[in-house]
């Protein structure tokens, strides 16, 4: 999905198409690392971001008016390394957007905004360019794939983790009987998972007891 945008990106005609195609590049990297819904982001204004350069981090501020459950919250954007197991230098996608690419600086504008006016939401433009970009993800048979796909993927990383659901349900601002719901193939792998790292040894004096499941030897 993202190398299909990249190279969609190097088809850009204008400066300000270029811009367009970038804000939504970064806008699926921010989701995809928070959890984030699509109109969280979008209502997402500058005085709502808190830069930490030193930790490579942003606080975010959900504004209760821009969440889906009309409940605020705050949340960190961390540094990503794009699933690299190896040490390296990791990216805040946010910050480098913020940087490199946002026109509009005024605490009141929309962090992800049109190119000539950053009071309005860009949320039509977004949609507009996504449908754009379907064309090409239809070429590789990614034509279903959506913006709500980058938090499903953020959510079941998080599972796949190990992280606490009713802390994964706080962060995504949901319920955990939601995730329950909406997640409970990954629940159910990872708890099978789990069950093959133990296992049962019977005996006649005692019962039984627990033990760990030997590795595979390489």
């Amino acid at each position: 999905f993202l190398n299909c945008i990249k190279a969609w990106k190097g088809k850009s005609e204008s400066a300000k198409d270029r811009y367009y195609r970038e804000l939504l590049f970064h806008f699926v990297l921010v989701i995809s690392n928070t959890g984030l819904r699509s109109g969280e982001l979008f209502g997402l204004k500058n005085r709502d971001v808190e830069i930490r350069e030193k930790a490579n981090e942003c606080v975010l501020t959900v504004r209760p008016e821009t969440s889906k459950v009309r409940k605020g919250r705050q949340i960190t954007l961390n540094q990503s390394f794009g699933g690299r197991a190896e040490p390296g230098s990791g990216i805040n996608y946010l910050i480098r957007w913020i940087q490199k690419w946002q026109i509009h600086k005024d605490p009141n504008h929309f962090v992800f905004a049109p190119f000539d006016k950053g009071s309005k939401s860009i949320r039509d433009i977004y949609y507009h360019y996504y449908k754009n970009l379907r064309a090409d993800l239809d070429e590789i048979g990614l034509g279903f794939f959506d913006t709500y796909h980058c938090r499903h993927f953020w959510i079941t990383n998080r599972l796949y983790a190990g992280e606490p659901i009713h802390l994964v349900a706080r962060a995504a601002g949901t319920s955990t009987s939601e995730i329950e719901e909406t997640y409970s193939n990954v629940l159910t792998e990872l708890a099978t998972r789990q069950f093959g790292r133990k296992r049962l040894i019977y005996d006649k004096g005692t019962g039984y007891g627990v033990v760990p499941t030997p590795k595979q030897s390489k």
